[in-house]
């Protein structure tokens, strides 16, 4: 009896949970179905994935790096190497030409990459030569823009865009980082 003088009436120990996890989880749902401003639009979800990459880069080593063995070779006899970052963000939008580069059967090379807020793809064409375009997302909207002027997007381009962001960001943060894709999305 003596110990009883210390439980507060009314508090978890003496009652059993009234919802279940699952009843929880439905209820905040639901919540968030109805409030405009607590949903995601798919450009929110990209400029957490930039946010995502630029901490990747700022926590990345050489080790990160891919190199061959002629590689390391000729880095003994190099002038000072280029700074990280710029290292980095070569190798990523390598392994993003390699996610468009079958799309286009007229592209000699393809790369696509992320640097300081903007998406680029750069084509360069047997003929033509190199075309670089620029993608910037913002909050609720995103923009093509070619040799500084904005364009339109063609139909699909947006959503193909979209998906190529995000194939972007699991292929470079588990093949270059070495980070799985569940803790990307944990993140």
């Amino acid at each position: 009896m003596a110990n009883a003088q210390f439980v507060i009436p009314g508090t978890l120990e003496n009652k059993a949970l009234k919802y279940t996890d699952q009843e929880v989880d439905q209820a905040f749902s639901e919540v968030v179905a109805q409030n405009p401003e607590l949903q995601k639009t798919p450009y929110s979800e990209i400029l957490d994935k930039q946010v995502d990459l630029e901490e990747l880069r700022a926590f990345a080593t050489e080790a990160n790096l891919p190199r061959t063995l002629s590689q390391r070779i000729m880095s003994l006899f190099a002038p000072a190497p280029r700074p990280l970052d710029e290292r980095l963000v070569d190798a990523e939008s390598k392994i993003g030409g390699e996610i468009f580069f079958g799309e286009n059967a007229e592209a000699v090379s393809a790369r696509f990459w992320y640097f300081e807020g903007d998406w680029f793809f750069e084509r360069n064409y047997a003929n033509d030569g190199y075309k670089v375009i620029r993608y910037q997302v913002f909050e609720n909207s995103m923009h093509k823009l070619y040799d500084g002027v904005e364009y339109p997007f063609s139909e699909g381009e947006q959503g193909t865009l979209l998906d190529a962001i995000h194939r972007y960001h699991d292929t470079v943060s588990r093949n270059l980082y070495g980070v799985s894709k569940d803790y990307a999305l944990a993140a």
